[in-house]
């Protein structure tokens, strides 16, 4: 197997690698020059620099782990190995030069995330139409359509049950009948309640219905998008950050594909920027929020957490971010978008 992918020039820049990891979906990258190991990069590394405002034209260098672990040739990996390095394990030869790389099993990853338990209940939001998804959705209800052998609405329960979360609440309004009974016929090692609105009260007036039935903290989640990040860790930040809200974004690049005119007094051309690219956070819609959160909801009106989340932003109260990779979040919202969540799921 050539690893050509995944070992990069310490000259890449962070948005370079960001792609790179995206395009690979190996989850690790491996900094060299002339194949000698000098740091590794993940997710976490970028994350971290995201939540420093680091520049993304800067080089690898900034963000690489220059205290990775490794084998030489002839050793085997212990235990030890495998709980401090989940991804991958490099094998160096005398000279630090990378003669293999070990990618841990899918098993072995499983079952760390199954020794992970939270408690923290899990809100999905999945009474809306599904109006981007029609025709389809006047025939089954968005939680309900399915992604290859699963609906969406049970991948969503797997990826957070993975990590230990058993207690799942589903507000529902559009076609609840069909939900509740479809979920009813399901062998499931978690339970599910249910918050029915009367009206259509938006992506947080729902959670008005909630208030002080909730103690802990506890997570929110559209019913039509799917994150491969870690929500323990996702937790671990938004507590030790003591953010109200956190919402877990999606790192974009977008590349306008015309040339774009910078005019100044009078109509005069002052620029002009080829093809420029922008960056952004994208709201993926998962969300973490503190029980309190409910009590400054409006009841029985249409009210969206990004209402929620303004308000908050004016009157100063913590929210923060939890940034990923554009490769790790997958919305079906629309259709062309439903049809590539089922090829990369497939593909996987």
């Amino acid at each position: 197997m050539t690893y050509d992918k995944i070992i990069i020039s310490n000259t890449f820049t962070v948005k370079e690698a960001i792609k790179r990891l995206d395009d690979t979906a190996k989850k690790i990258l491996f900094v060299a020059t002339n194949n000698k190991l000098e740091g590794t990069i993940t997710d976490g590394d970028i994350r971290r620099w995201i939540l420093k405002n680091g520049a993304l034209d800067a080089d690898v260098t900034n963000i690489m782990n220059k205290n990775f672990k490794y084998i030489l040739e002839n050793e085997t990996i212990n235990d030890s190995i495998y709980k401090n390095m989940i991804i991958a394990v490099p094998v160096l030869n005398s000279d630090g030069e990378i003669m293999d790389i070990h990618f841990v099993d899918k098993k072995l990853k499983s079952s760390k995330n199954s020794n992970v338990k939270l408690n923290n209940k899990v809100i999905i939001m999945a009474g809306g139409k599904g109006t981007r998804l029609y025709p389809y959705t006047q025939i089954l209800p968005k939680p309900l359509i399915p992604i290859g052998e699963k609906s969406i609405l049970e991948r969503i329960f797997d990826r957070f049950n993975s990590y230990g979360c058993t207690d799942f609440i589903l507000t529902l309004n559009y076609k609840k009948g069909m939900i509740k009974s479809y979920l009813e016929e399901l062998d499931v090692p978690f339970n599910f309640s249910y918050i029915e609105e009367e009206n259509f009260y938006g992506t947080a007036g729902s959670l008005s219905l909630l208030k002080g039935k909730l103690q802990e903290t506890f997570f929110v989640s559209n019913c039509d998008i799917l994150i491969d990040a870690n929500y323990a860790e996702i937790l671990q930040q938004h507590q030790s950050n003591q953010n109200k809200i956190t919402l877990v974004t999606s790192l974009t690049n977008y590349i306008i594909p015309y040339g774009v005119v910078i005019t100044k007094e009078k109509g005069a051309v002052s620029e002009l920027k080829e093809k420029p690219e922008y960056n952004f956070q994208i709201n993926t819609g998962v969300y973490v929020l503190e029980p309190e959160v409910l009590n400054d909801i409006p009841e029985n009106t249409f009210f969206h957490i990004t209402d929620l989340i303004s308000m908050y932003i004016k009157q100063g109260k913590k929210v923060g971010v939890y940034p990923i990779r554009a490769g790790q979040w997958l919305d079906m919202g629309e259709i062309h978008l439903m049809q590539d969540m089922i090829d990369k799921i497939e593909g996987a």
